[in-house]
């Protein structure tokens, strides 16, 4: 599972769009036990699937962490109000 930065929002409403083409033009890597990490990404979680919960028409999805690594120091990016943006940078 990979944290996207605040230079991607292309990739983040890919990976927002239909399943059949989710990844289409988004560059990846797949790990031997089937995990797809954004290349892009400011981090990367090891993680799996801890418990799966309904809530309504949604199913929320409980993970366990196992590791993560991070090598951008850039700030993530925010989507909020139907749009993105940043955090500032701190003080």
């Amino acid at each position: 599972m990979g944290r996207p930065g605040r230079r991607t929002p292309r990739v983040c409403r890919r990976l927002a769009g239909p399943v059949e083409h989710r990844f289409d033009d988004v560059p990846v890597t797949s790990s031997e036990d089937g995990a797809i990490t954004l290349d892009e990404g400011l981090a990367r979680f090891d993680c799996t699937i801890y418990n799966e919960v309904e809530a309504g028409d949604h199913t929320i999805v409980i993970l366990q962490l196992h590791a993560v690594e991070h090598t951008d120091t850039s700030l993530p990016l925010v989507f909020h109000r139907s749009a993105f943006g940043s955090l500032s940078e701190p003080a």
